[in-house]
């Protein structure tokens, strides 16, 4: 071997050094891939509930040629027509679903990480790329049918698109950063409020050289010409669905249609700060629209357009606010525990359920969830204080999305595109605070770590029952099991629910309807008394109880005549 030839090891150690944020790629796509292989043919996978259900249905009319619809958009249109184009490559498939997402998930890590190095990092890059990798929820969403997948995807890329447009990125850049949030916002509506802070932090760049005041900075008017191309990039990814809805529905709604009864279902009297239907036992997503309409015009006693509908909702929604500020506040309050607290809120399936089929996610749920990335992300916050005129675009993403959230209500793919963001800190709590201590910054390091355990005794607090989330998904097991006609696995099912939520009602309803249709009436008298009992507003246990005992009268009277 000549002297100057590198060895066979070096030349191995030079090619593993050179995929770099690659090997994120790697363990995140690993990780995904072995959910899915673990998880496949289990019911949770192959059954689809909910919003996954309503979208594959979508998704397969535009598939089949309706790409125009007839009716106002009611939930964001991205996801149904990214997974039309998907189904017309791949036939329909599901797993091709999953598998493209799964390599979206693995982009989503190695864009958080290179953002993590450009705003702090190399080792910030690869702790933040590393943990979200393997962090159970991102898992979880990568694997179903939902659009929290690509809304870490287009987060992501968000956030680096700014960090390399900062601090002088031409008219290209931000129109990139446009196109980006324009998507973004058709697929979570909410994420339009990033385009304050995306505005603020352009004024504050202005053309580099740093002026005396923010004023001074915002006079020089070298902003507005990146703003307008941001702002043209965001329009134009937006314009086609809000020409498309005045066409089909003869009103001009920017996305969709259904901030008004969000609204409410976030602030009324009574409300718990999580979901819930506007009609008890009618929260799929294919009731949400017409329940919201019929409701909305047995109000008003008249027939009402989409828009005439979220405006009746949300004028419900106010008239709450302004008659009950205080009762307003406590729910906010609540809503924003509920924000920050370690357990992932779930309106249809959950991840803890499919934890049992799968190793990923249950090898990591115990130390990778929010009850430790926000207390880090506290800390991380304390000991990055000193960046903070270069990097508080990150703080202002945080407040403006976390505000846009409380305004509605939480639950876990809300509050999803909060994730990047909060891991970005964390991974700033994890390596910055050795290098202060080095410097015997003592003091910072102090007040991080109370942080942390100020904001890690808030959002570890037991405030959200997982058992009932998991009866909440197993119900919804049983329901679509019973559509389906096995009504013995559904029975099961509702009795698996009932072991994690004994005082759900829904569950023992459930349960008594799989039980009568199985002819097994006796049986279902006890639960139907139960729901009754839990439920006392609602009639229709008591209608079953009802029919249970008309039909033993009218056996009594046949076997009597026999």
């Amino acid at each position: 071997m000549a002297a100057n030839e590198t060895p066979p090891h070096g030349r191995l150690l030079v090619a593993l050094r050179g995929l770099g944020f690659g090997w994120i790629a790697i363990v995140a796509l690993a990780a995904r891939c072995l959910h899915l292989w673990q998880t496949r043919g289990q019911p949770v996978s192959a059954v689809l509930l909910g919003d996954a259900h309503a979208y594959d249905a979508w998704a397969r009319r535009i598939a089949a040629g309706d790409w125009l619809g007839d009716e106002v958009f009611y939930q964001s249109p991205l996801y149904p027509y990214w997974l039309a184009v998907v189904y017309r490559l791949t036939g329909g498939s599901v797993t091709a679903v999953r598998v493209i997402q799964s390599g979206f998930g693995a982009a989503s890590c190695v864009m958080l990480a290179e953002a993590a190095r450009r705003f702090f990092s190399r080792r910030v890059g690869w702790v933040a790329g590393l943990v979200l990798a393997v962090y159970p929820t991102a898992v979880f969403f990568d694997g179903i049918l939902q659009k929290a997948s690509l809304d870490m995807f287009l987060m992501t890329l968000l956030l680096l698109l700014v960090v390399r447009a900062s601090p002088r990125g031409g008219p290209r850049a931000w129109f990139a950063i446009g196109l980006v949030l324009g998507a973004l916002a058709l697929n979570r509506e909410n994420a339009l409020v990033f385009f304050v802070p995306l505005t603020l932090w352009l004024v504050w760049l202005g053309d580099g050289d740093p002026a005396p005041s923010f004023a001074a900075r915002a006079g020089s008017l070298a902003w507005t010409k990146p703003w307008a191309c941001c702002a043209l990039g965001c329009t134009l990814v937006l314009a086609p669905a809000a020409i498309r809805n005045r066409l089909v529905g003869g009103e001009l709604e920017v996305t969709t249609s259904q901030l008004g009864p969000n609204f409410f279902i976030g602030n009324h009297a009574g409300a718990s700060g999580r979901y819930e239907p506007l009609r008890w036992g009618r929260g799929d997503a294919e009731y949400e629209r017409s329940d919201a309409t019929e409701l909305a015009e047995k109000a008003l006693g008249r027939d009402l357009s989409p828009g005439e509908v979220s405006r009746y909702w949300l004028g419900r929604g106010l008239q709450y606010v302004r008659s009950e500020p205080l009762d307003w506040l406590r729910l906010i309050g609540r809503k924003a525990l509920l924000l920050v607290n370690w357990v992932e809120i779930t309106d249809t399936e959950d991840q803890y359920t499919w934890a049992e089929h799968s190793w990923v996610l249950s090898s990591t749920l115990a130390f990778l969830h929010m009850g430790v990335v926000v207390p880090l992300a506290a800390a991380g916050i304390v000991v990055s204080l000193p960046s903070l005129r270069r990097i508080w675009i990150l703080h202002a993403f945080l407040l403006s999305y976390a505000a846009s959230v409380l305004l509605f209500f939480v639950t876990a793919r809300y509050r999803y595109p909060l994730l990047p963001v909060l891991i970005l800190f964390a991974a700033v709590a994890v390596v910055q605070p050795w290098r202060r201590l080095l410097r015997h910054d003592l003091r910072t390091v102090a007040v991080a770590l109370l942080a942390a355990i100020g904001v890690g005794l808030v959002a570890n607090r037991r405030i959200v029952d997982t058992g009932t989330m998991r009866a909440t998904t197993l119900i919804n097991l049983g329901t679509e099991l019973a559509l389906r006609g096995d009504k013995g696995g559904a029975a099961q099912y509702f009795r698996r629910a009932i072991q994690f939520a004994p005082d759900l009602g829904e569950a023992q309803f459930n349960l008594g309807l799989a039980l009568i249709d199985l002819d097994r009436l006796d049986e279902a008298v006890a639960p139907l008394r139960r729901a009754a009992a839990l439920m006392p507003d609602a009639p229709a246990p008591r209608q079953a109880l009802r029919w249970i005992q008309n039909q033993k009268t009218k056996r009594a009277g046949t076997n009597g005549a026999d």
